[in-house]
This record gives C-alpha cells, sequence and structure tokens, in this order.
C-alpha cells in the first residue's frame, strides 16, 4: 500500500506540482461511424490540496485524446470527459 501523504509530501520537496495517482482502464467503444477503436483511460486522483481531486485522460489506439474538466466528483469527472474528441478525424 503506498502512503500517499508521504509521496505528497516528498514530490513537493522536490519541486513536484500538478501530481497524482493514476489508475488505467483499457476497453473498446465506437467511433463516429461504429468502429471499435481500444481506448486507455487514465483517472488521476490529485495529491494536491489546491485542485479538483480527479482528472480523466482517454487516449485511443490512433492517437486521439480526450480531455475534460477535473472534479472533486469521480462521476462528474468522467461525465465531462469530451468523449466525442475521440471522434474526431486524425
Amino acid at each position: 500500500m503506498v502512503d500517499r501523504d508521504t509521496v505528497a509530501k516528498e514530490l513537493k520537496a522536490r519541486g513536484f506540482h500538478s501530481f497524482g495517482q493514476v489508475t488505467t482502464f483499457k476497453g473498446y467503444r465506437p467511433d463516429a461511424s461504429g468502429e471499435q477503436r481500444r481506448v486507455t483511460v487514465e483517472v488521476w486522483e490529485t495529491l494536491n490540496d489546491d485542485m479538483p481531486r480527479y482528472w480523466i485522460e482517454a487516449r485511443d489506439e490512433d492517437g486521439r485524446e480526450a480531455t475534460g474538466n477535473g472534479n472533486d466528483s469521480l462521476a462528474l469527472a468522467l461525465q465531462t470527459l469530451h468523449w466525442q474528441d475521440l471522434d474526431r478525424d486524425k
């Protein structure tokens, strides 16, 4: 188990900012044309007191990326991710 407080303290002491623990999920979703794309979703749980708790980033197998607005609610952070960015032409 990782002691998050120790990690945060040590990273701050070394000049880090905007950091967090990342959990990765992988799955498939259809793009705008209905083709299945492999997508990696990273859920960042920040260790900074001055930032929203959760940030989400998604990336598909063709390199398209989607980000959203950080939020203290995981559900809202996922809902506000700009999923449509994964449907854009590369």
